[in-house]
């Protein structure tokens, strides 16, 4: 579903004042955009723990449009380690979900290749490849969550909504020696996530704890002692950590304190589409959330 030319008509009534009387005046205006090809969109990742992988495709739709976006089925996708091939079905529930047909799991420092072809070309392509390495990961042991109060920042008491808690979070687990290594985790309490999307995950790297034992993470949310707080680190490249980061500047254009520039697509790394393929190490633990409030 390409964007051809699409056409908003806005009708803007104006009050105009008069010394006798008030009149109404319609103006019509035309906005036309100007077209774009559709892309692929791949959302694959391979982890460390032995399930069916899986993988989404689907294509862009119109720039305005509030549709969910076309699945595109009848790929053919597989997932290579270099020695073992392993090929994806498309779920019988779920149109452009494809999974491995069989379990595996990724292994730290192996290169993972994804190839899709497709029936009908997407923007002039059939075939799209990328590869991914999965890092050398963090396991945690274990985390501690301790709640603190929010600080008095003398902006007022605010709504009963406002987040007035402070959750800490300290967790201990070996960090790779390695330097230069990339994290992206999400929280979740009593099995509500915290993160929903790629704009709100948490990013950090070991710029200041290579090779550490353990580190600290700050979260303001309301947060009620004896709460069922899951933590889940997910060791990433490099150029994924970029992308996350590129996606959620995008997010903030247009804010009155934003100094970015225009939005644009996030680039990943598959030539041709959107999307990113990625191998990472997961690793998770749970704790109950601890009152430390004075």
């Amino acid at each position: 579903m390409g964007i051809k030319k699409l056409y908003r008509i806005l009708w803007v009534f104006l009050g105009l004042a008069f010394p006798a009387c008030n009149a109404e005046l319609e103006e019509e205006i035309a906005w036309e955009l100007d077209e774009y090809p559709d892309m692929l969109v791949v959302e694959g990742t391979v982890t460390n723990t032995l399930v069916h992988q899986e993988l989404y495709l689907t294509v862009t739709g119109p720039y305005l449009s509030a549709d969910l976006p076309e699945t595109v089925s009848a790929a053919r996708v597989t997932v290579s380690d270099g020695t073992n091939t392993f090929p994806y079905s498309e779920s019988g529930t779920i149109k452009g979900k494809y999974e491995s047909d069989s379990a595996f799991k990724g292994v730290p420092l192996n290169t993972y290749t994804l190839n899709i072809s497709l029936d009908s070309p997407v923007n002039g392509f059939t075939h799209y490849t990328a590869e991914s390495k999965m890092p050398d990961g963090l396991e945690l042991d274990s985390i501690i969550c301790e709640i603190y109060s929010m600080p008095d920042l003398g902006f007022g008491a605010g709504d009963e909504d406002t987040d007035s808690t402070l959750l800490g979070i300290y967790y201990y687990g070996k960090e790779p020696d390695d330097p230069d290594n990339y994290y992206v985790a999400r929280i979740s309490g009593n099995n509500v996530p915290w993160q929903v999307n790629a704009k709100e995950l948490i990013r950090f790297n070991d710029d200041y704890n290579n090779g550490g034992q353990s580190d600290f993470i700050l979260i303001l949310k309301n947060t009620i002692p004896g709460d069922t707080i899951a933590f889940e680190v997910n060791s990433v490249e490099r150029h994924y950590y970029d992308y996350i980061g590129s996606i959620q500047s995008i997010d903030q254009t247009g804010s009155a304190y934003s100094m970015s520039g225009p939005p644009a697509n996030a680039v990943g790394n598959i030539p041709g589409a959107l999307g990113y393929f990625k191998a990472i190490y997961v690793s998770a633990k749970t704790g109950i959330a601890v009152d430390r409030r004075e």
